[in-house]
């Protein structure tokens, strides 16, 4: 667990989620996957419950990602009245960097965790965290059931 100040939420995983996460970085390897992090924004943690796995649709998946505007769009009406929401995004760094990138900070979206899942040599790597007025933000990390 990463530790973090007091305005920053904590992001629990479950299981399932967290798992989903690293087998869709390793289905994608060698190029960069990406997709949504379903859940719930409670004041103190932020439950992501469920991963929408994305087309990466970036002109170089191997060194970017973009999601698929289309899955955004039906992702929103899906869950719109639903007690899940998109809580924020993922994406895999092939080169076994968990740490966001200049790219990757710019393109943040406000109010959202980012989740970077590094596929380093002996295990997986996740970082996440949320866009901040200068630099990012590491989030407190953990997996539940």
């Amino acid at each position: 667990m990463i530790p973090v100040g007091k305005d920053i939420p904590h992001l629990r995983m479950h299981r399932r989620a967290w798992n989903g996460v690293i087998a869709d970085a390793r289905r994608r390897h060698p190029e960069e996957c990406c997709g949504l992090l379903l859940g719930r924004r409670l004041p103190r943690v932020w439950i992501a419950n469920q991963i929408v796995c994305s087309l990466n649709i970036a002109a170089d998946p191997r060194t970017a990602f973009q999601i698929d505007w289309n899955l955004l769009a039906h992702t929103l009406r899906r869950t719109q009245g639903t007690r899940r929401e998109i809580i924020g995004s993922y994406h895999s760094h092939p080169n076994g960097l968990a740490a966001p990138s200049e790219a990757d900070r710019r393109r943040a979206w406000p109010g959202h965790v980012c989740l970077i899942v590094a596929l380093a040599a002996d295990a997986p790597i996740l970082t996440a965290w949320r866009p901040g007025p200068v630099t990012a933000s590491l989030e407190s990390l953990e997996t539940g059931p």
